[in-house]
């Protein structure tokens, strides 16, 4: 702004001191400085305030408000407005609380300070005047919370990290330790509970239509949306450890809750370079069908392909040596009643690393094909091609009719010069879990739809360690994305001392025992999910196995809630005065195990093949 010209000889006015806003008068700037400071402690006070108030919203399975409904938070009572809505004074701790309103169950839980300032309950319809239902206190979706615990106050009910992807931030209890909560169906959903023959809830179990499927958190409760599922079929509802179910679709609004019943997984391995006659089929198959034994392993892939797969890779690799016919073998074994697995090895692939470098493990120094210390080529773990067309090949092995695909030597090298690998990226233990943890949850979101399941032979030492032994198998996260995994505890390949018992060969139970107990903490007690490898086999200077150490495994595995064991003897000569029948009676002694002539070649076929075997597998 520019000053009126003045002359030289005006008297300039005297200076005064400037005013806030000069075209108002003093009095009007000081009016608006005061309402400016009101406003600002307004703010303020309403900041601090609501520092020290918790909202809770009560709300219907639609998600629409109930007013009215009472809700209960340590002795006080408050009863919800028109918009479902209490205020209370902030908790300083995690407190109980009950939420009831007319024409719907009551519900209880723990609400912690921590994870919210606006929550809400919601509750469901009743369906009977005497059982409290299972719900969940949340953030609304337009706020997000981090950072607090889950915590109710009866078990079964297990505890959860609240995230923004996954807000919620109460749960409720079930009605007693064993019971769980029952789940109603609202609009356009299939609902219920998942539990075990004792009514307990069961976590993790899949309920699958096609593509779509949904797992069950540690209360066994599950949701559906109608219009994803295919209602010509019906749903399967499968959880590690327990026989699968086919249950067809409820009628809207009624749920639907499952009870599964406990499946142990008894197998034997058949290796299709020693089983090769009828006779040899049939004698294993026999050995099925007089004991407790339910299931067979058959290699379908080592670094040659025994069957015509169709994956590219594998043919191209010249790979295929198809000297089985799966067709036909599967429908004889499931004429028996046969659980089928078919093993595949996974990274141990030297005629694939051959005919595709770049898929390869290389040397860093040469940039030639890395080999091990006998001169076998690996794949690359961390190459995600090879990723794929694995989990295609276990797609199409499940599609044909393998109840499970086990993939074996999913993992890193072991042998060799290991300091010259280049994997190109950094050698070192997260890079090493996530390729190893990544495929197996790819396979796994693959074959889900299937319906087939998923495990993975890992050492035995992984058990007793906490890091991923150098080989990228760490049990605390592997195990989050299989249905099983088979921990290969072999007492023969353990060093003298470990678990304080010299030499482990001599002690099967002792072993195992041990082994379980260290590694069911670390995978949350998941029992169920561990079916392990047993040693049905001479090592070359260790005490011959002979039926009660065969059996000393079994008893071991049993005694700490494995859903079953498989046997390994890769020439597949089994002791079968080691097993019981199938009602848990001792198997009738016989000589039918073997022919003489095949018992009379046995002890130096058993020598010569153990002496050459790795003690790493």
């Amino acid at each position: 702004m520019y000053a009126p010209m003045r002359s030289s000889t005006t008297a300039l006015p005297a200076a005064r001191r400037p005013v806030p806003l000069p075209w108002v008068s003093w009095w009007f700037s000081l009016i608006f400085v005061i309402a400016l400071l009101g406003i600002l402690i307004t703010f303020l006070v309403n900041a601090m305030s609501s520092s020290d108030t918790l909202r809770l919203r009560v709300v219907d399975t639609a998600g629409a408000p109930i007013s009215g409904a009472i809700v209960t938070i340590g002795t006080n009572q408050y009863q919800t407005d028109d918009e479902g809505e209490v205020t209370l004074a902030s908790l300083s701790q995690a407190t109980e609380f009950t939420a009831e309103g007319d024409g719907y169950d009551r519900v209880s839980g723990t609400v912690d300070p921590d994870g919210c300032s606006r929550c809400e309950i919601t509750l469901r319809t009743a369906q009977s005047t005497d059982a409290p239902d299972d719900t969940a206190v949340t953030p609304p979706p337009t706020e997000t919370s981090a950072g607090n615990a889950v915590t109710t106050d009866e078990t079964p009910i297990a505890t959860d990290a609240v995230t923004a992807a996954s807000p919620t931030s109460v749960s409720t209890t079930a009605p007693s330790a064993n019971a769980a909560p029952t789940q109603s169906a609202g609009v356009g959903e299939i609902a219920g509970t998942i539990t075990d023959a004792s009514g307990a809830p069961i976590q993790g179990a899949r309920i699958v239509s096609g593509d779509t499927w949904e797992i069950t958190g540690a209360d066994g409760v599950y949701a559906l949306d109608r219009t994803e599922v295919d209602a010509s079929k019906p749903l399967t509802i499968f959880a590690s450890g327990y026989a699968d179910q086919e249950v067809a679709i409820p009628a809207e609004g009624q749920a639907l809750d499952v009870s599964l019943e406990t499946l142990m997984v008894k197998g034997l391995y058949l290796n299709p370079n020693i089983t090769t006659t009828e006779a040899d089929y049939d004698r294993l198959i026999d050995l099925v069908d007089t004991t407790e034994l339910n299931a067979i392993v058959i290699d379908v892939k080592e670094d040659i392909v025994y069957y015509d797969t169709q994956v590219p890779l594998f043919q191209d690799s010249g790979s295929v040596n198809a000297i089985l016919d799966l067709p036909a073998l599967l429908a004889e074994f499931k004429a028996h009643d046969i659980y089928v697995i078919a093993r595949l090895v996974v990274f141990k692939d030297g005629l694939v690393a051959e005919a595709n470098p770049d898929m390869a493990v290389l040397h860093e120094t040469t940039g030639e094909v890395w080999r091990d210390m006998n001169g076998a080529a690996w794949v690359n773990p961390t190459n995600k091609d090879l990723w794929k067309a694995n989990a295609d090949m276990a797609v199409e092995l499940a599609n044909m009719g393998f109840d499970e695909i086990q993939y074996d030597y999913v993992r890193f090298p072991t042998d060799g010069d290991l300091s010259t690998m280049d994997f190109g990226v950094e050698y070192n233990q997260a890079n090493r879990e996530a390729a190893i943890n990544d495929f197996l949850e790819l396979s796994h979101d693959m074959l889900i739809p299937t319906g087939a399941k998923l495990s993975a032979d890992i050492f035995g030492y992984t058990m007793l360690v906490a890091d991923d032994l150098g080989i990228g198998q760490n049990i605390a996260t592997l195990t989050e994305h299989v249905d099983f995994i088979s921990p290969m505890v072999y007492p023969s390949h353990y060093d003298d001392g470990v678990l304080g018992l010299n030499p482990p060969n001599d002690y099967p139970y002792e072993l195992i025992d041990q082994s379980m107990q260290i590694a069911l903490p670390k995978i949350d007690d998941q029992a169920l999910k561990i079916r392990p490898w047993l040693q049905d086999f001479d090592f070359w200077g260790m005490t011959p196995y002979d039926a009660s150490m065969v059996r000393a495994q079994i008893d071991a595995v049993e005694d700490n809630g494995g859903s079953g064991w498989l046997l390994w003897d890769p020439e597949n000569q089994f002791t079968k005065d080691a097993l019981l029948t199938e009602d848990g009676q001792p198997v009738p002694s016989s000589d039918d195990t073997g022919t003489a002539e095949a018992a009379a070649i046995l002890p130096d076929r058993r020598i010569t093949i153990r002496a050459r075997l790795p003690l790493t597998r």
